[in-house]
């Protein structure tokens, strides 16, 4: 009997405690997970109260698989990052299939002119360690690490220089700031994140041993910011992202710049368009304007434009998810003016190819289609099949074996 009411005493106790706690805490709620074939990570609550929020939500696992974020609905409209609201809530998990950057090259299939290389069969390789912005792999994390402003980053433009590996992208989302990711040349790790104009398509960039410029494809004008001041931000700062858009200098260009060359002391920046030729034009920087000082047709759908220790102009091409890039190769401007339509050399690709950029016998190529927009068909144009998710490198003499 005594035994009974001290064991009727303890869960009375018990309860209260618990009533208690209830109200301290307040009203507890449910979460449920739904990880479409994932794990759910251990940490993420089946239940909680007002007391816990905001909630942190950790991502779960699955193989062979990129987990893409936390979505409120079942048609994945709504991205959530975290829980601020009490209630009974149902979070369902997105995946994409993980990319495999040579196995889209190598089954990619080619539709081969006669003139034309095939990249499958040229000697090339891929920068494994440097994680482009807007990759599915990286993107939740980098958001976590207030690395972008939106994880939805579009890469676009390259540009190497003796210290860095810099890539420009676009936000895909409305508001949300461009970005210029740089990290360590040789290794390819991760530095540091300059934020660029918001709602602008962020495009090709260039170095020309003093001022990084960068072509915004919505106005005409170029933006050049000093190397040496971003340099210095790289080493005193602490933060993964600096807001910069206000430390630019705009010049007034005589066209929509797409992509960028600095060569030979001149600054060679170039229009696209997707079916006519289009239009390059050469400009001194006089340290306070450019100046035009010469101008040239290009062939159509050009995204990246350089130039390699020869004095050969390399041009990245493409529109489309589903065709074909390419990569055409002039022996100087003065045969790209004569021969047009008749490169010294091209190399079919798969699609979406951007920046390019040339050093040390090889020729670094950027694509676009790990990115939301095209892995995902964010826009509603359809997805691409053969994404390429890493820098890839082109041995240059391959093009030239016999």
């Amino acid at each position: 009997m005594i035994a009974a009411c001290l064991c009727f005493g303890l869960l009375r106790a018990l309860a209260t405690e618990a009533v208690a706690e209830q109200e301290k805490g307040g009203q507890q709620f449910h979460i449920a997970y739904e990880t479409n074939g994932g794990i759910n990570s251990i940490l993420n609550p089946a239940k909680a109260t007002e007391q816990d929020l905001p909630i942190v939500l950790e991502s779960p696992k699955r193989a062979g698989y990129n987990f893409v974020g936390w979505y409120a609905d079942p048609e994945f409209r709504t991205h959530i990052t975290k829980i601020e609201t009490t209630g009974d809530k149902t979070c369902y998990a997105k995946w994409t299939l993980q990319i495999n950057a040579n196995q889209s090259v190598q089954d990619y299939p080619y539709q081969m002119r006669e003139e034309q290389f095939r990249l499958k069969d040229l000697n090339y390789q891929f920068f494994f360690a440097l994680d482009t912005p807007g990759n599915p792999r990286t993107r939740i994390s980098d958001l976590e690490e207030q690395k972008y402003s939106s994880e939805y980053q579009c890469p676009q433009g390259l540009c190497l220089t003796n210290d860095y590996i810099i890539v420009s992208s676009y936000a895909l989302e409305e508001d949300a700031l461009g970005a210029l990711t740089f990290y360590d040349r040789k290794s390819g790790k991760y530095l540091i994140t300059f934020g660029m104009e918001a709602n602008s398509h962020l495009g090709g960039i260039a170095y020309d041993g003093e001022y990084i410029w960068i072509c915004h494809s919505n106005t005409k004008k170029l933006e050049a910011v000093s190397y040496p001041f971003l340099q210095r931000l790289i080493a005193v700062s602490s933060q993964n992202f600096i807001d910069i858009t206000a430390c630019f200098r705009q010049y007034d260009v005589e066209l929509i710049p797409s992509c960028i060359a600095c060569y030979d002391g001149r600054i060679y920046v170039a229009t696209h368009h997707v079916y006519t030729p289009a239009s390059a034009f050469v400009y001194r920087f006089s340290g306070e304007r450019l100046i035009k000082c010469d101008s040239f047709l290009l062939p159509s759908k050009v995204q990246g434009l350089a130039f390699d220790e020869q004095g050969r102009v390399w041009l990245s091409r493409s529109y489309g998810r589903m065709r074909s890039s390419e990569l055409d190769v002039y022996e100087d401007t003065q045969t790209l003016r004569a021969h047009l339509f008749t490169p010294t050399a091209a190399v079919e690709m798969p699609p979406g190819s951007e920046g390019i950029a040339l050093s040390d016998g090889l020729c670094y190529i950027l694509f676009e289609t790990a990115s939301y927009k095209y892995l995902e068909g964010s826009d509603g144009k359809g997805t691409c099949n053969y994404p390429i998710d890493k820098l890839l490198m082109l041995d240059t003499e391959s093009l030239w074996y016999d």
